[in-house]
């Protein structure tokens, strides 16, 4: 059976380690060769729509995270070798597989492949300038000069020998130590160093294919200035699970802008607390937009654009959370009960109410007449006379069985008004000692 092979070669901001774990989400058969990661993708083409979709995909996320190449070949030693030779993806611009491996390493200077590398200086004065200037010497005088090392990399690189790694596995649970180059004073200069274990945990999350909804920061304190051995930490919920490395980066920067060490600091930790797994999402057969619906309103009325609203939503509550308290952040709640002032209340926003705001619980029953959107706080006496009933009554009579609330027997009413548009007016069913019952505005449509 081909194999199909992708070498990455490791960006400075990611660790070759938190490379090889985002590589994961793509297939199980990634290995680590020093600064780069390995992976073989021939099980994996057709669930991710073929050979030409799968290296589009793996490119744009790998340029997204900062990767500076990768390199294909039918054999993990080429790609490695055209890997070191060239790191950049320009040397790589199109999906293909199909190149004979002598094709791509006979050209390729001595320095490319490892283990002939080594014998560099050894190998020059023989007049060996390339791969292929090697390959072509006798195998016998190779084996006893330099020994079995030397051929048996040449056969693996070209296919003619078998290729044995150690494959990488996830970790079931995440928590990575970070000690710092210097002592950090303040705790928003903190960010340069959590950010680097942000992006191993967003790499982690990719390979679960999984997003987070709360993590912790936990930061160990000086012994030189602070004498307590109880570490420092941030709990950071989130709306909904993520992976997004800048939405966690900004929420994580706007925690610690409000965030007092008690010392100067010297290690960082960071530890996944719970994970949700992602659904993945399927395109429309037949797009889901026009072409000329651009980005403006029409682009709420799909699906994606839909989610996309929501996550967008999700992080400015978050922030919002953040900066003005817990408590200022409230959303309504619907309640079993037909009194207007009685149907809703406000409570704070919290990862688990906001996941059911869209929601209606299943007590409650929606009344089918329309009612208004705007509750005026305490109802307004108007003059019947100004008004022009449009629809109604609808008779609402509750709370009898509420001791603390008011019992309320009321007649409501669409009415217009000249000046102030559709109003929402009732009238007492109780008659006053007058005869004739008052009417009150209560809301605004």
């Amino acid at each position: 059976m081909s194999q199909r092979w992708i070498a990455l070669s490791s960006a400075e901001s990611w660790p070759v380690t938190a490379l090889g774990w985002w590589a994961l989400q793509f297939t199980p058969r990634v290995a680590q060769v020093g600064s780069h990661i390995l992976l073989e993708v021939q099980a994996s083409l057709r669930l991710f729509g073929g050979p030409d979709r799968l290296y589009t995909r793996l490119v744009e996320e790998a340029q997204a995270m900062g990767c500076p190449g990768g390199r294909l070949a039918c054999t993990a030693g080429a790609a490695l070798a055209c890997l070191q030779h060239d790191a950049s993806w320009s040397a790589q611009r199109h999906c293909d597989w199909d190149t004979p491996v002598s094709t791509l390493l006979d050209p390729l200077p001595l320095s490319a492949l490892s283990a002939v590398a080594v014998h560099q200086r050894t190998l020059a004065p023989l007049g060996c300038r390339t791969l292929g200037d090697v390959r072509r010497l006798p195998r016998g005088g190779l084996s006893r000069r330099f020994g079995s090392a030397l051929l048996l990399a040449l056969d693996q690189a070209y296919g003619q020998a078998p290729e044995v790694f150690e494959w990488m596995s996830l970790p079931e649970r995440f928590e990575q130590h970070l000690d710092l180059h210097g002592r950090v004073a303040h705790a928003q200069a903190l960010l340069h160093g959590a950010e680097h274990l942000l992006r191993a945990m967003c790499a982690w999350l990719a390979g679960r294919q999984a997003g987070v909804s709360r993590f912790t920061l936990r930061w160990q304190h000086d012994g030189a200035r602070h004498h307590s051995e109880t570490p420092g930490q941030l709990v950071v919920p989130l709306a909904d699970p993520t992976r997004d490395l800048q939405r966690l980066t900004r929420l994580l920067d706007e925690h610690l802008r409000r965030t007092t060490l008690l010392a100067p600091v010297d290690s960082l930790c960071l530890r996944v607390d719970n994970i949700t797994r992602l659904s993945l999402h399927s395109q429309d057969l037949f797009g889901e937009l026009d072409p000329q619906a651009g980005t403006g309103p029409a682009r709420l009325q799909t699906p994606s654009g839909l989610r996309e609203h929501r996550q967008h939503l999700h992080a400015l509550l978050e922030r919002l959370s953040v900066r003005l308290g817990g408590s200022q952040v409230c959303q309504g709640q619907l309640r079993a009960d037909h009194r207007p002032e009685q149907a809703q209340h406000w409570q704070p926003m919290t990862p688990d109410s906001l996941a059911s705001v869209s929601t209606v619980p299943p007590d409650v029953a929606v009344d089918p007449l329309p009612q208004p959107g705007w509750l005026v706080p305490e109802p307004r006496e108007v003059a019947l006379a100004s008004l022009r009933l449009l629809a109604g009554p609808h008779r609402i009579e509750a709370g009898w069985w509420d001791a603390q609330g008011p019992h309320m027997a009321r007649d409501y009413f669409i009415a217009h008004h000249e000046q102030s548009g559709l109003l929402w007016v009732f009238r007492e069913r109780a008659l006053p000692r007058s005869g004739r019952p008052p009417w009150f505005v209560h809301g605004l449509f």
